[in-house]
């Protein structure tokens, strides 16, 4: 859900070289039309309103809409960002929510070469985790199984990033759903990757369970569904997709 007062940026580990989108990250390459390409240069913190102006200049008949378009088809293809206002976004949610209808965030593509920006990107995740998941816990008398919850998510997703070291990647962030993006690895390497995500927590969860009984370690030991070909991670170890 893209409005005219949203700023647009390249991804990181997006770069244009002579009319060529260059995604080191996922270590492609593809020509852009005149129109994208026009939009990705000029995508450096600018808003979508302004990119429009360029687009009308350019002899567009409608400038304003074929920029929130492209906008909308390039965050979809996880080249640009695009930066919502604070607070700006549930308004529009609860404006849409009146007709029925789920307005989603733009996608969130970070540097994932430092595990700092990591940490800052996966933190709200693992938050607006730990909170809806609270009155349950709270209900039934244990409340660490929300701080599990969002914890055992971070861990996660931080997890493949660590085995990543020394491969371009990036955090993507949807929602309450982050991944990695990365190149496409080796066999090795690849299995590597997929199983040290479920792994971790999972064996948080043993090392919270030798301290003695706690109903953290449930959530925790969930992730080891995702070693089995039920989940991507899962899959993409044994070499299923």
């Amino acid at each position: 859900m893209i409005e005219p007062s949203d700023r647009v940026e390249l991804a990181p580990g997006v770069v244009l070289d002579d009319g060529t989108v260059i995604d080191v990250v996922r270590g492609t390459s593809v020509r852009a039309n005149e129109s994208a390409l026009l939009m990705l240069e000029h995508a450096n913190g600018v808003t979508v309103a302004e990119l429009g102006h360029l687009l009308a200049r350019a002899g567009a008949s409608d400038g304003a809409g074929d920029a929130r378009a492209f906008c909308a088809q390039l965050n979809r293809a996880l080249l640009v960002n695009v930066r919502v206002r604070r607070g700006a976004l549930l308004r529009r949610r609860l404006a849409a929510a009146r007709f029925g209808v789920f307005a989603r965030a733009p996608f969130r593509r970070l540097d994932g070469r430092s595990l700092a920006c990591v940490l800052r990107g996966l933190a709200p995740t693992g938050i607006a985790l730990v909170l809806l998941t609270l009155p349950l816990a709270i209900l039934v008398g244990a409340w660490s199984v929300a701080l599990a919850v969002g914890g055992g998510v971070v861990v996660h997703e931080l997890a493949h990033t660590v085995a990543l070291h020394g491969v371009p990647r990036a955090l993507v962030l949807d929602g309450l759903r982050p991944s990695v993006l990365h190149p496409p690895l080796g066999a090795v390497r690849t299995t590597v990757v997929a199983a040290a995500g479920p792994l971790a927590p999972s064996l948080a969860a043993l090392c919270v369970a030798a301290f003695g009984r706690s109903p953290a370690c449930a959530p925790l030991a969930a992730h080891a569904l995702g070693l089995t070909v039920l989940a991507p991670d899962g899959r993409n170890a044994c070499g299923l997709s």
